[in-house]
């Protein structure tokens, strides 16, 4: 509840930014511009501080289980600039059964479940990775969702208003990442963070799950 409370609250935000800075109305739907990664992963990080025991990480386990099952069915986790760019639910569908292989349409919750973790892995990186003991990225983070909250369109080829979604050439702008080396420092920050915290919270459940997971993706299919 407090995720989608939180969505809501966000997409209104947006609606309305977006009014005041045009002077005009947006269809609300146009609203839905996001790109995926930060349309759930931002409300899933914000909406834990109100329903999470203190300290505790609810995407962890999700990010475990799926890192797990995705090293034992060899499928490759997904990359920061994968991460940054698929657009939408079905987008994401489409990448996962891709990446799953032989497994087919089976490894699609696996993979999406794990995508969608990460997602809010990387929003609590951005907001609470430090340096010296302050915030590394989160001035940087709140322009960014700053700009994002405010829809961006152009003209189509029939001459109709179309939204345009943030991509992932403009977070590596809004974040400084110019280079490729800046880049995988980056993605490499962002994974030590991760594992860190991982390791600080790991449960023995998380076996159990990652081993349900491989049954699921494993069992034959119903004729």
């Amino acid at each position: 509840f407090l995720v989608q409370a939180t969505r809501q609250l966000v997409h209104f935000h947006t609606w309305d930014a977006t009014r005041k800075s045009r002077d005009r109305e947006l269809d609300y739907s146009q609203c839905l511009h996001r790109p995926y990664w930060s349309a759930a992963g931002f409300p899933a990080f914000f909406a834990h501080h109100a329903g999470t025991p203190m300290g505790k990480h609810p995407w962890l386990p999700e990010v475990h289980v799926g890192r797990a099952v995705a090293a034992a069915k060899e499928w490759k986790p997904w990359t920061l600039e994968e991460q940054l760019s698929i657009k939408d639910r079905a987008e994401l569908a489409a990448a996962s059964r891709r990446r799953a292989g032989a497994s087919g349409d089976a490894g699609i919750p696996a993979l999406s479940e794990l995508f969608l973790a990460r997602a809010a892995s990387l929003a609590d990186f951005l907001w609470n990775a430090d340096e010296a003991g302050r915030p590394k990225f989160r001035d940087r983070y709140l322009a960014y969702l700053a700009g994002e909250m405010i829809v961006k369109s152009r003209l189509d080829f029939n001459g109709q208003e179309v939204c345009v979604r943030p991509g992932f050439e403009g977070f590596r702008t809004a974040f400084g990442l110019r280079s490729d080396e800046l880049l995988a420092e980056f993605e490499k920050q962002w994974n030590a963070y991760e594992a860190t915290l991982s390791e600080r919270e790991t449960d023995p459940s998380w076996a159990k799950r990652v081993a349900h997971s491989i049954a699921q993706i494993d069992r034959p299919e119903k004729k």
